[in-house]
């Protein structure tokens, strides 16, 4: 053997390519952490939304409320009979809204409303939430603005009592 070939090898175990599969392993590691932070980013994002979209929901189920109580029409209303029900849709740029009144008896109603939000395609799917009131009508009839009088002409009753009600002028 000549000089030069046994000064460059060295004796005792070999530890070539020690350097490549640290670094293969360094690469792995740093691709699971933002896999994960990406992950959990829209993860994120997603629940944001989620939460968005459900108070949207929400919103429009008392909308749907607010908008029957100010449209609430007693001689309409009163024509349900005890445990009858009437359903009350619309629709908005947000969503929609469904409300079904029951009458629980002569002058109590209840109300559960349903408001639900539809954009967001697949991924970011809409929002249904529920609401719900009791009240007799007289509440209802002053929660709309309208103005009741005690009716002059007695004997005929309105389902709210013997009041007559109609819209005031807002």
């Amino acid at each position: 053997m000549n000089q030069a070939q046994s000064t460059l090898e060295r004796p005792g175990p070999r530890r070539g390519g020690f350097a490549l599969p640290v670094a293969v392993f360094a690469l792995v590691i740093v691709g699971v952490l933002v896999t994960g932070g990406v992950y959990m980013a829209r993860q994120e994002t997603r629940i944001g939304v989620a939460s968005k979209k459900g108070t949207e929901a929400f919103y429009l189920a008392e909308r749907g409320i607010a908008e029957v109580l100010e449209r609430w029409d007693a001689s309409v209303m009163g024509t349900l009979p005890v445990f009858g029900d009437t359903l009350l849709t619309g629709t908005t740029s947000d969503g929609n809204w469904r409300v079904n009144v029951v009458k629980l008896s002569q002058r109590n109603y209840f109300l559960d409303a349903t408001g639900s939000v539809s954009e967001g395609g697949p991924l970011l799917s809409g929002a249904t939430r529920r609401n719900s009131t009791t009240g007799d009508c007289q509440r209802f009839l002053r929660g709309s603005r309208s103005l009741c009088t005690l009716d002059q002409r007695a004997p005929l009753r309105s389902p709210c009592g013997e009041y007559r009600c109609s819209r005031a002028a807002v």
